[in-house]
Order: structure tokens, then sequence, then C-alpha cells
């Protein structure tokens, strides 16, 4: 049984999450766990570690083996071997599939609010961004006539999916899905499925894979998967590009070559083997603490800070704050709660249209640190009260 409540020191580590502020800051904003990755993965590691030679590395068929059985234990959904692009990492891989499919002062479109660096790496490569922003009521709702018709005004060659969501924590359904297919393939828009949280769903939510709805979706989409979210790998700098569509791949795997990041890194494609093929254990240990951590913050915020309103996610460890009633803007709220309460957070905007009045919750910690966490936030909007 995984203890992970067990509080591991992060500091001076060169860890992005935690060393980016110099006084001692709760971290609640980056997408990484403050988790040991699991056994199988650590003890892998170790033995290419004493090897003591760490030169180029071969991919080896227990690779797209191991990809190849995730997808079919997880996802009930059969991929080949000939469909799999190894690559260095999700980000960059999207960067490089934007590069090959469009050119400079084309547009982009996203469902927002979603992952910032979506927009980052669309105006890094001088593209322009085209929001669809989704509709909250209940839950978020995707506006459908006016997704199509912001394709059509600006004509849009790609769409970047987030799927599951991030930062709503939302699964997208099949019929979802299905609509969203449905109007790129009229509208000729590739879709670019990044499905990198695939794995962090709650019961009884499923994940559908963009690929798995048939032949339409095959022809117009590119999947991206890592196993960085799922087991805290992120560092180790190794992800896969899906591609059923055999004209699309030839041209992606010109580009991945061209940029130099078709080979992940030797210790990566050890761990992707090992958590794809013996981790399941500690993955559904992980859920269920995952899961026991969200509900202690639903109830916590509830019960104290009412103001406050949560979205439960029903996938990702990321929990997005609706704060529209603290009469302070998304990003005022974030840095007063790292200045006054050394407490870090993401703050909406950064998210895209419809991210203002909200903040990004990262709950993929021990309970020890998220009581902390929540404690000091509950402080915090207690004196903004007290200040108006």
């Amino acid at each position: 049984m995984t203890n992970f409540d067990k509080v591991i020191n992060r500091k001076n580590t060169n860890c992005i999450k935690w060393d980016i502020d110099k006084e001692d800051v709760i971290p609640m904003w980056v997408a990484d766990m403050d988790f040991e990755a699991p056994e199988p993965i650590v003890e892998i590691l170790k033995k290419k570690i004493e090897h003591k030679v760490y030169g180029y590395g071969l991919i080896p068929k227990e690779y797209y083996e191991a990809e190849i059985e995730w997808w079919e234990k997880k996802f009930l959904y059969k991929i080949e071997k000939e469909w799999i692009s190894p690559t260095i990492g999700v980000i960059p891989a999207i960067s490089a599939v934007i590069q090959s499919f469009s050119n400079a002062g084309d547009n982009i479109i996203l469902l927002s609010p979603v992952y910032s660096h979506f927009i980052e790496i669309i105006e890094n490569n001088d593209r322009n961004v085209i929001y669809s922003e989704l509709e909250y009521e209940d839950k978020y709702e995707i506006n459908y006539v006016d997704f199509e018709k912001k394709i059509i005004q600006n004509e849009v060659k790609i769409f970047i999916l987030c799927n599951p969501h991030n930062p709503i924590g939302q699964i997208w359904s099949k019929e979802e899905l299905e609509k969203l297919v449905k109007i790129c393939e009229r509208n000729e828009v590739l879709i670019l499925s990044d499905e990198i949280h695939r794995d962090i769903v709650y019961s009884p939510h499923k994940h559908i894979p963009l690929i798995s709805l048939g032949e339409e979706a095959q022809g117009i989409s590119i999947t991206f998967t890592a196993p960085s979210k799922t087991f805290n790998l992120a560092g180790l700098k190794v992800a896969n590009i899906i591609t059923v569509n055999e004209n699309l791949k030839k041209i992606i795997d010109k580009k991945l070559l061209a940029n130099e990041i078709n080979q992940p890194n030797i210790f990566g494609i050890e761990a992707l083997i090992k958590a794809y093929t013996e981790c399941d254990v500690w993955l559904n240990e992980l859920l269920d603490y995952l899961k026991n951590n969200i509900d202690f913050t639903l109830d916590y915020i509830s019960k104290n800070i009412p103001q406050i309103k949560v979205l439960a996610p029903e996938a990702t460890y990321l929990m997005w704050f609706d704060c529209q009633n603290v009469k302070m803007s998304s990003k005022s709220l974030a840095k007063y709660l790292l200045k006054k309460y050394k407490l870090r957070v993401n703050y909406g905007d950064i998210y895209g249209q419809g991210g203002e009045g909200y903040i990004r919750f990262n709950i993929a910690c021990p309970k020890e640190t998220l009581i902390k966490s929540l404690e000091l936030f509950k402080i915090a909007i207690e004196n903004i009260e007290n200040e108006e």
C-alpha cells in the first residue's frame, strides 16, 4: 500500500514547483504531484543509473507494446504500432504539429478557459488564438453554434482539444466529441487531441479517446499522450503521438526528425514501459487518494468559505475555484495569496476567455499540505472581506 501521506521535501532540488520561490511557499499551482513515483519505475531507473553509461538509446519493441497494452487495458481500444510516434513531450509535439499543418498568421481555435500552454505555443509560433468560450451553468457546455461560426469567420486551420479538459477537470462525452468532429470535418479543420490527463479520471466517469469514435475522427485528428501526469514523470521527457491517418503521420514524423524531438530520454523510455505494465495497483491507489483530497476540499470550502464555489472535477487533480464573489480580480487574488500568505496558485486569466474570476488549485499533495493550504486560503478570504 503506497503511503501518499508521506511529506517529501522538494526544496533545493531545482524543482519548478517548489524552488521558483526563494521563500517557503506552499505551491498549489503547476500540474506536478508531490508523490514518489511507483516503485517499479524507481527500481528500473536505479538499474539504468547503476549501469553508469548513458549514451544514445534505441526504442525497444517493449516500448510500443506497453503503449498498445495500456490503451487496450484502460480504454478498451486497440491501437497499432505503426500509429505511434515517440517524442520528448506533449507540448513540443503539439508545437511541431502546428508548424507542420499551418502557417504564420493562421488561426487556431480553443475551447476556453483552457490550458495556458496551448495559448503560448500558438502565439510563439506566430499563429493567432481564436476562443470559443465554454458556457457554464451546472457544468461547462460547448456552444457549438459559436464554435462553428468562429471557425468559418476566421478560416481556422487547427482545433486543439483538451480531453480531459484542463483547468475545469471535465470529461467530454461521446456525443460532445462526435459533434466537434462533425463540425471540424465539414470545415476541414485538423484536431489535435491532448489526452495527457486521460488516466486521472474518477468513477463513474470514463475517458473516451477521440480516435475511438471511428474513421471520421481518425482521418482528421492527431492524439498526444504521455505517462507524465499519471505517474509524475514530467522531468523524464517521454510522450507519444498517435496518428491513424498515414498521410498525416508521414508529415509528422518528418517534422519530429527535423526538430530532433523524435527520441525520448533513455530514462523516460524505461519508465514508460514499467508504468504501463506494472503500475496499475499504484494508479488505483493514487486515484482513491486524489478523490479523497477532492472530497475533503469540496467539504472544507463548502463549510468554511461558502462564498467560493468549486466545481467537482470528473478528471485531473486540478480544481477550478470560482472566486467571483471575492471583490478582487483573480490575478490580484493570486498575488495577494502569494505575497501575504505564501500560497501560490494559478489565476484564471492565463487560461483565456472565461478564466477571469477563477483560480486553479492543485490537490495532488499529501493531506497535511492540502489542509495547510486550505487554512491559509480561508484566512486570506476572511481578511479580504474584513478589509472591505
